[in-house]
């Protein structure tokens, strides 16, 4: 359909009315996962501080840090984990999918310290007990929940007046 413009002389400043829709997305996944990455992060740092990372053996010493078994080598996992459910966290608009996939990796992981399907290897490898896995179990719930249900797309609308201080106002017409 074709449409006519056309230019309508105003004497006086008139106001014109508004109404537009604000799309975001929604950012409690983000805060959320930044919040985790970061707590991940840290606990890390403090386990690789403790035991102190030496290339030959990377599975000992076993040292209990902040209430929760830990090794050279978990401390490099947990460090490694938050880094990246940090990274995914920061970009605008949030990947969601890299959110909940790290949230049910930890929570398959913490799954599997609980049910014991492998204590003595896990215990060995990474030294993690029930209250690690109790850890990783809930902090994958917490991240993979939110990042899967919350809407992707809120969208606000916001109505007003404005001045228009034109000489000239564009009307459409339709044709002739």
């Amino acid at each position: 359909m074709l449409t006519r413009r056309s230019t309508v002389p105003v004497d006086d400043v008139a106001s014109e009315r508004y109404e537009t829709y604000e799309r975001r997305s929604s950012r409690i996944p983000q805060l959320i996962g930044l919040v985790i990455g970061v707590a991940f992060m840290v606990l890390g740092i403090a386990a690789v501080a403790r035991t102190s990372v030496n290339t030959d053996h990377i599975y000992d010493p076993h040292m209990f840090v902040w209430h929760l078994w830990q090794n050279p080598l978990m401390g490099l996992i947990e460090i490694a984990f938050g880094a990246l459910v940090v990274l995914s966290s920061v970009q605008p608009g949030g990947t969601r999918a890299a959110q909940a996939f790290f949230g049910v990796v930890a929570f398959a992981f913490g799954l599997i310290v609980v049910l014991n399907v492998a204590p003595n290897h896990l215990y060995h490898w990474v030294a993690v007990t029930h209250r690690n896995g109790w850890l990783f179990l809930i902090a994958g719930l917490v991240l993979a929940i939110p990042a899967l249900v919350t809407p992707n797309v809120v969208e606000r609308r916001v109505e007003g007046e404005r001045p228009v201080n034109r000489r000239f106002v564009r009307t459409t017409t339709a044709p002739e």
